[in-house]
């Protein structure tokens, strides 16, 4: 099997070996890591402003300490508890108490939405550009 790496895809910049399954592979495989790592950043970012956007001020310290705790325990449960109970109990019945447990996780969602005045965007200039600008300016707020 043909690895990938940079100097695969020079053969796609050069027309007299044409393209080749391999430069093709190659391709893809740079593209999905690229869209992987843009698509993960972009979630990153979106549950921050969630974050800031539902708690107080007071409260974002502890809220971004419970969010680091909880990825760091689903962590746990999903790779090294998977395996011990995996030993024990087989896949299957390991991957139905997974289930079970993300059941549990997506019960977080019946609790009480914030409280507070917010008032959506009127446009998409708005929702789009006012963060932006904001995130630009912010050199000028830090000491």
């Amino acid at each position: 099997m043909d690895g990938f790496s940079l100097s695969n895809l020079s053969c796609c910049a050069n027309r007299s070996y044409g393209i080749h399954a391999t430069c093709l592979r190659a391709l893809d495989a740079w593209r999905s890591c690229f869209l992987g790592c843009f698509y993960l950043r972009l979630q990153d970012v979106v549950i921050d402003a969630y974050r800031t956007d539902v708690l107080y001020e007071k409260e974002r310290g502890i809220g971004a300490a419970t969010f680091v705790l909880g990825y760091r325990v689903a962590m746990l449960v999903a790779g090294a508890l998977a395996l011990i109970m995996s030993d024990h109990i087989g896949w299957q019945n390991t991957y139905l108490i997974m289930a079970a447990i993300m059941v549990l996780a997506f019960c977080t969602f019946v609790g009480p939405e914030p409280q507070g005045d917010v008032t959506p965007p009127k446009t998409l200039k708005e929702a789009v550009w006012g963060p932006l600008q904001d995130f630009i300016s912010i050199d000028s707020r830090c000491p």
